[in-house]
């Protein structure tokens, strides 16, 4: 027979036990609970919201040379010169070319105004021809484009006007425009050789250096050998190698009656030939040329930023007379001139020689 005492005994530890062990669990739920609470008052990283990244995209437009004034009817007007660009211009944000004729002797201010109206609003100046009139004659080309809207380059008044790092600001994307020529028809008067810029491998580099260092794109214009050749001479590949080492983000060449390819150098996108942006000869293929295109987006995170290049693209062009005795800039693909199909058909294939993925056409 079971002794009630020690029943009595049992039972009693049992019922501590069970007290201890609810005893602890009572506390364990009360520090959980404590602990679930501290941590629902701290964010997890997950819950963080990421920074956001400021994107800003620009498109640019680049043309040919602008060799106008010798054979067309002089004009008091000249916008029916452009006005068949008055479509595709405006839709860029940064549109180029390279103004050979002089604005003052050549050509009357209408000429300029009219490009002006049209969407260009950066100018070269530095062409081979930039001397012709002497220092009179950039003195007098300088009196209109130091008075426009347009950001001009590559003929100066002093030395430290040639130095100087001019840039527009189009968002948060920061452009500068160089001109220089390989070529110059006219000796530079010795103490004067600030008139032009003349591409020399230290100084120009240098102020492509500078100009990198102050601005997110910068656009370089030269005029440079390679005349009625389809390919670029040794000449031209070796500056635009060094172009883009210094900085350079587009390089618009200009080679005289020459459409030549489009190429990339690294990052860097080269148009060694545009041809003629407007051309008043009358002859091919002086009157032929091109427009290049190319988008820049600029990508903003915190304290790191990406600029790049993208979409290159081109289209032909014509200088087409009219009635009136003006030549009017036109595309190619619809001028009706005689051979346009086989003409865009040669060209396109010679925009493409370096680099087949180049998008010909479609230019808007």
């Amino acid at each position: 027979m079971e002794n009630p005492e020690r029943k009595k005994s049992v039972e009693l530890v049992l019922i501590l036990v069970a007290l201890v062990i609810g005893i602890v669990s009572l506390t364990m739920t009360l520090m959980s609970r404590r602990i679930e609470k501290s941590y629902a008052n701290v964010p997890e990283e997950n819950d963080a919201q990421p920074p956001e990244s400021e994107v800003t995209v620009i498109n640019i437009l680049a043309g040919g040379t602008a060799r106008y004034g010798s054979n067309a009817a002089a004009a008091e007007d000249y916008s029916s010169c452009f006005s068949q660009l008055a479509q595709i211009v405006p839709n860029f944000d940064v549109a180029v070319y390279n103004q050979t004729s002089m604005i003052g002797t050549d050509l009357p201010e209408a000429f300029a105004n009219a490009a002006l109206d049209t969407g260009f609003n950066m100018v070269a100046l530095a062409s081979p021809d930039a001397l012709l009139y002497g220092k009179t004659g950039i003195e007098t080309s300088l009196n209109y484009w130091q008075n426009s809207s347009a950001l001009y380059a590559g003929t100066y008044l002093s030395t430290d006007a040639s130095n100087m790092i001019t840039t527009r600001q189009y968002g948060s994307i920061t452009v500068t425009y160089l001109s220089f020529t390989d070529v110059l028809n006219e000796d530079l008067p010795d103490q004067q050789t600030y008139l032009v810029s003349v591409y020399d491998e230290e100084t120009s580099v240098q102020l492509v250096q500078k100009a990198d260092e102050a601005a997110d794109v910068v656009i370089v214009d030269i005029c440079w050998e390679g005349q009625d050749q389809s390919l670029p001479t040794d000449r031209q590949t070796e500056i635009a190698q060094k172009l883009a080492d210094a900085g350079a983000s587009v390089i618009v060449g200009h080679a005289e009656n020459a459409i030549q390819p489009i190429s990339w150098i690294d990052d860097t996108l080269i148009f060694y030939s545009l041809g003629s942006l407007i051309d008043d000869s009358g002859t091919q293929p002086d009157a032929l040329g091109c427009l290049g295109a190319v988008t820049v987006t600029k990508t903003t995170l915190e304290d790191k930023q990406r600029v790049e290049l993208t979409n290159p693209q081109a289209d032909l062009i014509v200088s087409v007379l009219q009635e009136d005795g003006q030549y009017q800039i036109q595309m190619l693909s619809e001028s009706g001139i005689d051979s346009s199909d086989t003409l865009y058909e040669t060209y396109s294939g010679v925009l493409q020689m370096m680099d087949d993925s180049i998008r010909i056409g479609g230019l808007q």
